[in-house]
């Protein structure tokens, strides 16, 4: 469902216990090849509290709202940003993981 408005966000992995993978380093076992993924963010083993018990779960969809919150605060101050102005910032300071293009876009991008 990705339209012109989108940003694709692949699944980066820091190296935790639970989807470690035998691509490029940094790139969760979870993330597809050539999904077209902008940029990335870690999602896995990500902490999430859940009745009072702490929880840790993986998948592009702990991905995805990371890189919402970063996408929320520009706007914030910059309301008139567009899509592009957006993308071109992600990308352009996202960490960059050589060879993992496919999987993880322009890199993984920090979030706060």
């Amino acid at each position: 469902m990705v339209g012109p408005d989108s940003i694709v966000v692949g699944a980066a992995d820091d190296g935790s216990r639970e989807a470690r993978s035998g691509r490029a380093a940094g790139v969760a076992a979870i993330a597809s090849p050539n999904a077209g993924a902008h940029v990335a963010a870690d999602a896995v083993d990500r902490p999430l509290v859940v009745e009072g018990q702490q929880q840790y779960h993986t998948g592009s969809s702990y991905a995805a709202p990371q890189v919402s919150s970063l996408v929320l605060d520009m706007l914030r101050t910059e309301p008139q940003l567009s899509r592009d102005d957006i993308l071109a910032r992600l990308q352009s300071s996202a960490a960059r993981l050589p060879g993992a293009e496919r999987y993880v876009g322009a890199g993984v991008v920090a979030y706060r």
